[in-house]
């Protein structure tokens, strides 16, 4: 169904995003138009999502915040009038969402706001159990802390979050 077809080109996004990100947004363009025909909200916040990590490979960070804010508006319209089967998914989106606007914090240098984006997306892993996706936050905010020479903090992040990833038995392959 066109559902199964939204999917398909957000996971082809997915998969070019190393490899062609101009490629990946184009897929991701494909889901969000059909998404937005079909009313498809789980399939805009992926293409939106899916887009803003293209942008941000290839340095169009404005435009990746623009797809993170318009995915973020949706989400929080699913949420509030979504069923609770879809809470864990439209938070994971969300905390998702949220770091990827750290990220382009990150690059642009805005370290506070980055920090900002990035402890909002761990409070949500927090909140949803996702042990690895803690574990990424953690990292995350630990290179921010590494990039404002704040090494004892930097490490201790680092070191939760490998701490995390040992008891997942995530060998970061």
């Amino acid at each position: 169904n066109d559902t199964n077809k939204v999917n398909t080109f957000n996971l082809l996004a997915y998969d070019y995003l190393g490899k062609d990100p101009n490629t990946s947004i184009y897929f991701s363009k494909e889901a969000l138009k059909l998404s937005e025909k079909l009313n498809y909200g789980m399939g805009m916040t992926e293409a939106f999502l899916q887009m803003s990590s293209g942008n941000i490979n290839i340095g169009k960070y404005e435009e990746a915040l623009k797809n993170c804010n318009e995915a973020l508006k949706i989400v929080e319209q699913l949420l509030s009038s979504e069923n609770h089967a879809l809470r864990p998914s439209l938070l994971q989106q969300k905390a998702l969402l949220l770091q990827n606007i750290g990220i382009v914090y990150w690059h642009q240098t805005n370290y506070s706001k980055s920090l900002i984006n990035h402890y909002a997306s761990l409070k949500i892993r927090e909140e949803i159990k996702d042990k690895q996706g803690i574990a990424l936050s953690l990292n995350n905010i630990g290179i921010i802390y590494t990039e404002l020479y704040n090494y004892p903090e930097a490490l201790k992040k680092y070191f939760a979050a490998l701490k995390i990833r040992e008891e997942i038995g995530d060998k970061g392959n």
